[in-house]
């Protein structure tokens, strides 16, 4: 604690009574009342990834700006559970629309999957006159239902905008929460990377003091108050 007051009043070139411990070991209190965290190169970097976890675990990743959400999609995110939700998804939907009536075919799946060219005049019946009726479907159901469920997945580059564009943020935070998808380790490492440690330390204006390392280590300092 000694040569961090000595860092911290070298730094502010106030005399170092003046400077008393806080109510945290690394934290300093100067006699006018401003707070400063110190911290050493090993201990600022971990309190700032305990700082972004903590902030994904409260407020999830849409507190996070855009383009870095951007990056947490493409980067930090399980997509493997993201494709599942939405395969089973349009499961689902190719599984309801059999049941519902059209005027041309024997139902609106297969009117889908015909415009679609999942199936064609092939998979239909004949009558006497050589004509198509396609009310009559003779091909392989099964075979084309699934070629069809892949066929509306692959209409999406990425399942996680899928989810995010068909439920919303809130329900997005929620199922990445609920299901532990996300790599925290490696989202931390990047916002420091992107935001610096002061962003996430430094509650008073989130800047990094470099205090230097004449007094025993290499110190950093963050303004609290």
């Amino acid at each position: 604690m000694e040569s961090k007051i000595k860092a911290l009043a070298a730094y502010l070139g106030v005399d170092e009574s003046t400077i008393s411990e806080g109510y945290d070991d690394d934290i300093l209190e100067t006699e006018d009342g401003e707070e400063y965290l110190v911290l050493d190169e090993y201990d600022a970097t971990e309190r700032a990834r305990e700082a972004v976890i903590n902030s994904i675990e409260e407020l999830g990743i849409t507190s996070f700006t855009e383009s870095f959400q951007e990056w947490v999609y493409s980067n930090a995110l399980d997509e493997e559970w993201f494709e599942d939700a939405m395969r089973e998804s349009y499961e689902a939907y190719v599984n309801d629309i059999e049941d519902e009536s059209d005027s041309t075919y024997d139902n609106r799946l297969i009117q889908e999957m015909y415009d679609e060219g999942i199936i064609d005049d092939e998979d239909f019946d004949t009558d006497e006159d050589g004509e198509i009726d396609y009310t009559v479907f003779q091909g392989d159901l099964e075979d084309a239902k699934e070629r069809y469920v892949s066929h509306l997945c692959d209409q999406w580059d990425d399942p996680v905008q899928w989810y995010k564009d068909n439920f919303g943020d809130e329900s997005l935070d929620d199922v990445v929460s609920q299901h532990n998808l996300l790599d925290t380790d490696a989202i931390a490492d990047e916002a420091i990377e992107w935001d610096s440690r002061g962003h996430f330390l430094a509650d008073y204006d989130g800047d990094e003091i470099d205090l230097g390392d004449e007094f025993d280590d290499q110190y950093y300092a963050y303004r609290l108050s």
